[in-house]
């Protein structure tokens, strides 16, 4: 076989092995972004009860109060085939998923980092994480900066603005925050109000395409 002949067979085998790695490549690829899928539909699932997944998360009782230990999510995350994800995994896979513009997984870490899980306790960074789901329209996230608002953790507290991401998420039919809106309504004067109101409507204008997210 001359010189020729065996570049040849050089170059075909040199493509079998590229196409291999490709291929093994695309199926870890696929198996990251199943993971993720996976941990932000069971997320959202138990989110659809913010209470529950706020005893759930970090440890405080029906009346908001004490800490038993905080249960690991892990154990929530838990899909029913073998596959259980601890916080830290669980922060990676939505980090992953948050950088690249994905609301809820922007809305699950935001969640981790407020309740310390995975990561240390960070009001600051959650409401980051908060406000870039909460700016795509992701009613759990607006409800959640609200609050963050209305405690003034991890911002300066304003009821204005905390009203505004009320409404903005009562208006997609998140429960939570419309209760919350009612009782800050109750001790808010009527300018305030009204002001929160036309910040709401103005968010709504600018952002007029914006798909309805729970």
């Amino acid at each position: 076989m001359d010189i020729n002949g065996l570049q040849i067979i050089g170059i075909f085998i040199a493509l079998i092995f590229i196409m291999k790695a490709l291929a093994q490549a695309n199926h870890i690829l696929r198996s990251i972004n199943d993971r993720i899928e996976r941990v932000s539909v069971y997320v959202e699932r138990i989110w659809e009860e913010s209470d529950l997944i706020e005893r759930h998360t970090s440890g405080r009782d029906e009346n908001g109060s004490g800490k038993n230990g905080q249960p690991n999510l892990g154990l929530i995350f838990d899909n029913g085939h073998g596959v259980t994800l601890d916080n830290k995994e669980a922060v990676n896979l939505f980090k992953m998923s948050a950088e690249q513009g994905q609301a809820n997984a922007q809305s699950n870490l935001g969640l981790m980092y407020y309740n310390g899980q995975g990561v240390n306790q960070d009001f600051k960074e959650a409401v980051k994480w908060y406000r870039m789901s909460a700016e795509q329209g992701h009613a759990n996230a607006q409800n959640k900066l609200g609050k963050m608002y209305a405690k003034g953790k991890g911002v300066t507290q304003d009821y204005v603005q905390a009203l505004m991401w009320f409404y903005l998420a009562t208006v997609k039919g998140n429960k939570d925050a419309a209760r919350n809106k009612a009782i800050a309504e109750k001790s808010m004067t009527s300018n305030d109000i009204s002001t929160a109101q036309k910040l709401a409507k103005e968010w709504v204008e600018k952002k007029p395409i914006i798909k309805k997210c729970s």
